[in-house]
């Protein structure tokens, strides 16, 4: 019965955080679509800039120059966050929290990108950092977890004798 609530636990956290990440990229997207022009830089600190760019290709093997419609293109990206989905639960038995929170900053971050690509037909990107390429929090999220999941799987047996990080979830 205590797994059965955990697992419940941890589900909801996982919507939760999805929702919050997919929220999150969607205003920030928004406010800077509303308050810059297009290819505007603005300087913030040091070497980071706020630079409002669109990101029209580059899914899989859908360039600019190759016609790709966006019924392919949300195929491709549906079938992506279903593998990771279905990654995630065969995986995890005990859908451990650090695990969960970086599979919702995978899926929230896809998430964010598929829907600028319905509703815009390209990427919003807007944080630039010196000699970087443009991208969004929605790229962020999803660099993070999957770095951090990647560590867990090819060194978790370490984590788990050092630290017990793998184990960690909610009482």
């Amino acid at each position: 019965m205590k797994n059965v609530n955990l697992y419940k636990k941890n589900i909801i956290l996982f919507f939760l955080l999805t929702i919050l990440i997919l929220l999150l990229d969607i205003y920030s997207k928004q406010w800077i679509m509303n308050n810059y022009f297009l290819r505007n830089k603005d300087h913030i600190i040091l070497f980071f800039n706020f630079r409002y760019t669109y990101n029209p290709g580059n899914l899989f093997l859908c360039y600019v120059k190759y016609s790709c419609n966006s019924i392919k293109i949300l195929f491709i990206s549906i079938i992506s966050i279903l593998y990771v989905l279905i990654i995630m639960f065969i995986s995890n038995k005990y859908l451990y929290i650090n695990k969960i929170i970086f599979y919702a900053f995978i899926i929230g971050g896809a998430l964010g990108n598929i829907s600028n690509r319905i509703i815009y037909g390209v990427v919003i990107d807007f944080i630039d950092i010196y000699n970087f390429p443009t991208f969004n929090i929605a790229d962020y999220v999803i660099f993070i977890g999957t770095i951090y999941l990647n560590i867990i799987y090819y060194f978790g047996e370490y984590f788990d004798k050092k630290s017990d990080v793998s184990s960690c979830r909610w009482n």
